[in-house]
């Protein structure tokens, strides 16, 4: 009887002992792999830039080209490590007075990298709409290198006239990114 009992307490000492290592271990570990170190992978992360917070407002004036207008710039790229990612960029118009709401009223923009130009687009506000974004850009595959892109919004002096000189316009740009995924074959 003795024995059966030295057993049970040997059996429970070792059971014991076991759950004890078994709750270190688990301990340990959970506390050495918090959410911050797992996000140092640097999976999914963007540098994004803006001038003056995407922002474009101002007092319009007819002018010969673009560089007469207002202008603001965003500068995009992704991190060493990141998954790959392409960007949509959007032009909100918050400030949209029906006077401008014509072809003579124009945006530009015009993506660099590099000193190289590698996008550029371009495009009116005659069938834009107040607090509507316009897609200015889209489906960019980003890349570690900075890409600037300046968004320029004027009025074209050929085909405007005084009716439209002084109006206030305000807008904002933003970008979306969006992962790309791949396909298995």
């Amino acid at each position: 009887m003795k024995k059966i009992v030295n057993t049970a307490f040997v059996s429970l000492g070792v059971g014991l002992f076991i759950i004890l290592v078994m709750s270190v271990t688990y301990a340990y570990l959970l506390s050495s792999a918090s959410s911050e170190d797992l996000d140092k992978t640097g999976s999914g992360k963007l540098d994004i830039q803006y001038v003056n917070n995407g922002n474009l407002t101002g007092n319009l004036q007819p002018s010969t080209d673009k560089n007469g207008g207002i202008n603001t710039s965003v500068q995009i790229s992704k991190k060493e490590g990141s998954l790959d990612a392409s960007i949509d960029i959007y032009l909100n118009p918050t400030t949209l007075p029906e006077k401008l709401k014509i072809s003579g009223f124009k945006w530009e923009v015009i993506g660099t990298q590099g000193g190289k130009q590698v996008c550029n687009q371009n495009g009116d506000f005659s069938n834009a709409t107040q607090d509507t974004p316009i897609k200015i850009e889209s489906d960019y595959k980003l890349s570690t290198t900075p890409t600037t892109f300046t968004v320029y919004i004027w009025l074209d002096g050929a085909t405007t006239n005084n009716d439209v000189m002084s109006q206030e316009f305000k807008g904002k740009i933003y970008v979306e990114s969006n992962q790309i995924m791949g396909t298995l074959d």
